[in-house]
């Protein structure tokens, strides 16, 4: 049989036109998403979607510009403690050479020449508030007592007692520190790739200490790869990850997998027992040198009664699953706190039980909930300030 040796030839060129063209036709699309996706990288669609909650009803253009500046914070590696957010300055968050979040402070009163610092996760740090509406920046407003915020996103109970070991060692006056924290301890621990001594980005840490090197690929192989494929398989990586997050946020049984308290109880109280050994040990730490120590076990959504109405999210399976492991922990930590008749250890579970909008997520607080937090603070440490 004869071999049509110009057929061939011309398959093979009209294939390889094709394929070009699909990968050409594939970098357009990746540059037209892209280009659409750098004009809302600051006010993006989740951004907007949070400043439209009731609780910003009477300053949603405030809120939007928080959640925009919010979405330029950057975090840098920090020694011993992990990580600690880079400087910045916006109009509604500031962050000073220290990575600390900075209000105005306001001294007057008997107590203005203490200093009071409030160490915990991003609730602390004021995730949802402007400079003035964090816990620390209330706090300080209503007591007039000097008040630091060493608030870091993501932060457990055992990363702030290594902060406050550092505090320790270098600031020169302390008077009041305030530990705030439960909910990094349970939603990160819980996850089933971390254990009790881990923090929110262990498994990340790991994965890349433990990369193997990647073999060096020639330098004409990339540039084929370039021409060739890399724009088509971008993009269907792209849709086909878009695909398995839709499915796994109605997906059951993949969220039941990704967390492990509520099925591991032994896991649950070893957390519960180490959040609680955390507390007494950034204690004795702390009143061995004359600083008054208070530790609070801080209120989430799935805890108690609040108004949720306005959050259809948190009914997702996937907020479902962290609720169980919320329900679990904190159960334990309550029941210890009980039994060792910590009276320096304060449960505010209870605290946004109220008809009023205060969550924004499971559990960062609109400015409403900052102020409530630091009232009942000030209130339950007033007199052991004198």
């Amino acid at each position: 049989m004869k071999v049509n040796i110009r057929l061939i030839l011309s398959n093979i060129v009209l294939t390889v036109v094709f394929i070009l063209g699909l990968n050409f036709l594939s970098n357009v699309v990746l540059g037209l998403t892209a280009k659409n996706s750098r004009a809302r990288t600051i006010a993006d669609l989740e951004a907007e979607k949070i400043a439209n909650l009731p609780n910003y009803l009477n300053q949603r253009d405030l809120a939007l510009q928080n959640f925009q500046e919010l979405n330029q914070v950057r975090t840098e590696y920090q020694a011993f403690v992990g990580w600690s957010s880079k400087p910045f300055q916006g109009k509604t968050i500031n962050i000073d050479s220290h990575g600390d979040r900075v209000h105005h402070n306001k001294v007057f009163g008997k107590d203005s020449h203490k200093l009071a610092y409030l160490l915990g996760g991003s609730t602390v740090w004021g995730w949802g508030a402007v400079n003035e509406q964090t816990i620390p920046a209330v706090f300080n407003s209503i007591s007039g007592i000097p008040t630091f915020n060493k608030g870091q996103i993501g932060f457990s109970s055992r990363q702030s007692l290594a902060q406050l070991i550092e505090m320790i060692q270098s600031e020169p006056k302390i008077d009041v520190v305030i530990f705030y924290d439960g909910v990094n301890d349970v939603i990160h621990l819980c996850r089933a790739e971390n254990n009790v001594n881990d923090h929110a980005m262990s498994a990340h840490i790991k994965g890349k200490l433990e990369a193997k090197p990647q073999p060096q690929t020639p330098k004409f192989l990339q540039y084929l790869e370039i021409m060739f494929i890399r724009g088509t398989k971008t993009l269907v990586d792209r849709a086909s990850r878009q695909v398995v997050q839709q499915a796994a946020l109605k997906n059951e049984s993949m969220h039941d997998e990704s967390m492990d308290c509520d099925n591991n109880r032994e896991k649950a109280r070893q957390i519960a027992e180490r959040m609680v050994k955390n507390w007494e040990i950034a204690r004795e730490l702390t009143e061995s040198r004359g600083i008054l120590f208070r530790a609070i076990l801080q209120p989430v959504a799935f805890i108690g009664e609040p108004k949720l109405d306005h959050l259809p999210d948190l009914e997702l399976p996937a907020q479902k699953e962290i609720a169980k492991q919320y329900k679990t922990v904190y159960p334990m930590v309550q029941e210890i706190i009980q039994k060792r008749g910590h009276d320096w250890l304060l449960d505010y579970t209870e605290m946004y039980s109220r008809d009023e909008y205060i969550y924004i997520d499971l559990c960062h607080v609109s400015g409403n909930g900052n102020s409530i937090i630091a009232q009942q603070l000030y209130s339950d440490i007033k007199s052991a300030l004198d």
